[in-house]
């Protein structure tokens, strides 16, 4: 029987949390956790600009994946742990790319003028839900093949929709939305042609980010300052039983789960 754990990390800290595994320059990045082949992808700007890099759990074999003037960000791997996709603006606006694990045969996803950011992978490496403001200045969740193709809107909401992430079995999405006038965490159907079944799973004055579903799928982590400062909590799918799980003063946030 597997063993859930949640991995917590933030722009300063989430490669400073990987310094204790063996790495000996920590700069600012963001790491996203094992796909299948056991590596993790994490942006740096050790070499003056954004890069997207992958290295083993352990923190050995740093590989650099890109080598484009244009800041690479916010990797995340496909469940196969064949593929990453990345933001980046090297065509002049941010779109999502994706690419091999060995930084081979990029290719460009988005080509919508507007930012798209927050992407990532279903569960069977098919689909990819990201977030983007190409209906105005509110963001909105949308869906697409893994290929980029037959982009859908999720969402149309004229607030904030953001950080979606899918459920285990693909068959719903956390997210991240204003629309209530507060930042709050909500789930939907991930499959737009059925009744939506919107549901909110916060309702704290505070702010509310970053959700994901455990691998189990009866759980969610998430980043909120409901408690003076930013921290880890975590609840079931229907937003009960809540618990804190960090109460360090510093700034923390980036919960996903791993199964060991």
């Amino acid at each position: 029987m597997s063993k859930t754990v949640v991995v917590i990390g933030s722009m300063a800290a989430a490669l400073a949390a990987v310094g204790v595994l063996g790495l000996v320059e920590v700069l600012p990045a963001e790491a996203t956790f094992p796909g299948k082949n056991g590596e993790i992808a994490f942006q740096s700007d050790r070499g003056g600009s954004y890069e997207i890099y992958t290295m083993n759990r352990n923190g050995t074999k740093i590989d650099k994946l890109t080598t484009n003037p244009a800041p690479d960000e916010d990797p995340a791997f496909s469940p196969d742990g064949k593929k990453i996709i990345f933001m980046s603006d090297r065509d002049g606006d941010s779109d999502i790319y994706k690419m091999t694990v060995k930084g081979r045969k990029v290719v460009r996803l988005t080509s919508d003028p507007a930012v798209d950011t927050d992407a990532s992978f279903s569960p069977d490496s098919k689909k990819i839900v990201f977030a983007t403001n190409r209906n105005g200045d509110d963001y909105d969740i949308y869906k697409m093949n893994a290929n980029g193709t037959k982009e859908i809107p999720l969402t149309t909401n004229r607030d904030i929709d953001e950080d979606p992430a899918f459920s285990p079995n693909g068959k719903r999405i956390v997210f991240r939305s204003n629309r209530d006038d507060n930042s709050d965490i909500y789930t939907m159907n991930a499959d737009r042609t059925e009744r939506t079944r919107l549901l909110r799973l916060t309702t704290d004055p505070a702010e509310d980010e970053d959700p994901a579903f455990s691998p189990e799928g009866n759980k969610i982590a998430f980043e909120s300052d409901r408690d003076g400062d930013s921290d880890i909590y975590k609840m079931t799918v229907k937003g009960h039983r809540l618990v804190q799980l960090t109460t360090d003063p510093a700034t923390t946030f980036g919960a996903d789960w791993a199964v060991r």
